[in-house]
């Protein structure tokens, strides 16, 4: 019996050194071979990263497009777009990322929602109530010309009467 048990022992043995043996020669080819690349980057021009910075103001200075700008923040800003676009996101992923960290205040024009959509319909609102205030303003006007007694034929003053005769002549 004792024979067998080590029989046993031994197979086992050998089985958990094999598996082991393995394990580690997986981990050791793992950390041989690189981790799996990025996507490759793209190049991008200025013109793409001032595309997305002209609808977006600087973080620093008060109403500066960010593809005007000089200061530091700006050109931070704007290589972060580079980095961003090579990368593969779009205008729209980009201008998010900004607004998520910044606030609304980032974007040149403030999406047409929520109290930002009274920015968008209040002028055009007021410019129909403008329109509609001159129309019943001039209507008025031309009924109250209508409307208009004649002047006086005489006034009783002889010299007024001859002058204003003489004005109707000429």
């Amino acid at each position: 019996m004792s024979r067998l048990m080590l029989r046993l022992a031994g197979g086992s043995l050998w089985l958990a050194l094999v598996i082991s043996l393995s394990l580690l020669a997986g981990v050791a080819a793992a950390q041989d071979n690189p981790s799996p690349t990025p996507a490759a980057q793209r190049a991008v021009t200025a013109d793409e990263v001032n595309a997305i910075a002209r609808q977006m103001y600087c973080p620093v200075c008060e109403n500066e497009p960010l593809d005007a700008c000089r200061t530091a923040a700006c050109q931070q800003w704007r290589a972060q777009i580079a980095q961003m676009l090579s990368e593969g996101q779009t205008a729209d992923q980009i201008k998010q990322y900004f607004v998520e960290r910044y606030g609304l205040r980032v974007l040149a024009q403030p999406p047409a929602e929520g109290n930002s959509l009274l920015l968008w319909v209040l002028p055009l609102v007021a410019l129909f109530a403008g329109g509609v205030y001159v129309y019943f303003l001039m209507r008025r006007m031309r009924a109250r010309a209508a409307v208009a007694p004649p002047p006086p034929a005489s006034t009783g003053d002889a010299y007024v009467d001859r002058v204003e005769q003489d004005l109707k002549n000429y």
